[in-house]
Order: C-alpha cells, then sequence, then structure tokens
C-alpha cells in the first residue's frame, strides 16, 4: 500500500518567486529611469551650451528680466513650452529659430536639465510691496474678483508639471507676461491667464509677484538721498547733447585770462562785462 501526497502539498508556494521578480524588474526599471535621466541632462547640457546659455544662462540663471529664469522649472513645462514655440502656437521672434531644428527628445533633454538646476536665492528688492503681493498670491482679492495665485501654483510657487514654477522668477519677465496675457498677446495659455490678468490693478500687478524666498530681513534696495542741483544736472544735458553730436568737452579753470574771457569770444571793447568794477582780470600765467 502506498501513500500520495496532498494535493496542496506538492504544489510549491509561489509567492516568494514572484517577489523576487518584483524586486528584479523594479531594480531594472529604476536603474534604466536613472540612466535614462542622466542621458537627458547630458544632452541638455549640450544643447544649453551650444544655443541656450547666451540668454538664459549656463545653469538657468539667466541675470537680464528680459529672459526667464529656467533653473528648477518643470520639466514638463519646459518640453510644452518649447514644442509651442516650435508649432507656432507661442510666438517669439528670437525663440522659434532657436528650437526649429530640435526634436521632441531633445525638449525633454532640455526640461530635465533646466528641473535639475539648483535654485538660487534672490533678494527682496521692496518688502513692503512683497508682502501686499503675498496676500493677492495667496488669498487673491475678493472684493475684485481676482483669484488666488496660490490655487494653481502652489503656495510656494512652485508650479505643476503642467504648470510654471514662478518663486524665484524675475518679478519683471513675470508682470510682462501678465500685460501679454491681458492684451491676449501670449498666444497659448491664454484662456485662463487673461481672465486672471485683466482683473489686476497696476499696483496689484506689480505687487503679487512671488519671490523666493519670502525672507523679509533681508536689506532693501538702497534708496539715495538728495539729487543734483538743477543747472548741474542741465549742463550734464548740454555735455552730454554736444558730445552726441562729435564735440569734445575740454575743462579749464572757472577764471580765464582777458583774452580767452572777452577777445576770443569777439566781446565789444565797450561791453559792460569788460568793466573793471564787474570783473576781475589776471595776469596771464599766474
Amino acid at each position: 500500500m502506498t501513500s500520495r501526497p496532498h494535493p496542496r502539498a506538492a504544489r510549491a508556494n509561489p509567492a516568494p518567486v514572484y517577489r523576487l521578480l518584483a524586486l528584479v524588474c523594479t531594480g531594472f526599471l529604476l536603474g534604466h529611469g536613472t540612466s535614462r535621466a542622466a542621458t537627458d541632462a547630458a544632452r541638455g547640457e549640450e544643447i544649453v551650451q551650444g544655443k541656450c546659455f547666451i540668454c538664459h544662462g549656463a545653469g538657468g540663471e539667466s541675470s537680464s528680466p528680459v529672459f526667464p529664469r529656467l533653473a528648477g522649472q518643470n520639466a514638463g513645462y519646459v518640453v510644452r513650452q518649447l514644442a509651442d514655440y516650435k508649432s507656432g502656437k507661442r510666438k517669439s521672434s528670437t525663440m522659434q529659430p532657436m528650437v526649429e531644428d530640435l526634436s521632441a527628445d531633445d525638449f525633454k533633454a532640455l526640461g530635465a536639465f533646466f528641473a535639475s538646476r539648483p535654485t538660487v536665492v534672490h533678494a527682496i528688492d521692496d518688502p513692503e510691496l512683497a508682502q501686499m503681493g503675498k496676500f493677492i498670491f495667496l488669498r487673491g482679492n475678493p472684493y475684485s474678483g481676482v483669484a488666488a495665485c496660490a490655487t494653481c501654483h502652489g503656495a510656494a510657487a512652485h508650479g505643476s508639471e503642467a504648470l510654471p514654477r514662478l518663486a524665484g522668477q524675475h518679478a519683471q519677465y513675470t508682470e510682462n507676461q501678465l500685460k501679454q496675457f491681458n492684451n491676449r498677446e501670449r498666444t497659448n495659455d491664454n484662456a485662463v491667464m487673461h481672465g486672471i490678468a485683466s482683473k489686476l490693478s497696476e499696483l496689484e500687478l506689480k505687487a503679487a509677484l512671488p519671490q523666493e524666498p519670502t525672507d523679509f530681513s533681508l536689506p532693501g534696495r538702497r534708496r539715495p538721498l538728495g539729487q543734483l542741483h538743477p543747472l548741474t544736472q542741465t549742463t550734464a544735458d548740454i555735455v552730454k547733447a554736444f558730445r552726441r553730436l562729435g564735440f569734445a568737452v575740454a575743462d579749464g579753470p572757472e577764471i580765464e585770462d582777458e583774452y580767452h574771457c572777452f577777445d576770443a569770444l569777439n566781446t565789444p571793447a565797450d561791453h559792460p562785462a569788460r568793466n573793471e568794477k564787474d570783473t576781475f582780470y589776471f595776469d596771464s600765467g599766474k
């Protein structure tokens, strides 16, 4: 008489095998993703060094408010804007020639590169104005119907893959974009932003520009006291005008001799300015 094993006992437990396979696949995917990200960042850096660095800086920190800071910008947003430039959905006579020979993979590489760049702390020029801007950014203006910027862009203004990071952006650049949205000159993303920008007053427009970090202990912009005398300003304007016409300006002593004060200027001998009671005369060369 022989005994047979129970059917359930004959089956090996597959759970450990499945867990092992899951770990192997996860490790492969993670390694592949890391490798792809590194490749994209390297390709992005190559493109930046060849095209972008002149305006946006080698690390995405542009020094001019004409061009946006791209360091730390969300990769997905960068990709979409570049694609819009290439398709003409977003108009720019500067950017369209730059992207016309780039591929979709190049756009992804640039997005990965700029997203990986560290952001830089920038001082706040006007802390009092920034306080008002912080209120509008976080809470909006319920009296005029302006929505809070943080609703879409986040309380820290970091945005998302679909929306731009605003933290640390040039205030003037952001203001320019809001004005373009208001005037419908910005030809993409205009449906929502026009309704918001059109309700902003000039003061709100300048105030609601996020800075990162919001450190009100930083020194503000130094405002010089006093100003030049009006005559000094007028003299400087006259000198500047003549220099543009090709004249050279030569400085000399304030009190000249008789020749330079009168004879060289064809001043008549009987001119009142030659009166000894009104004029001081000095020997030439003294």
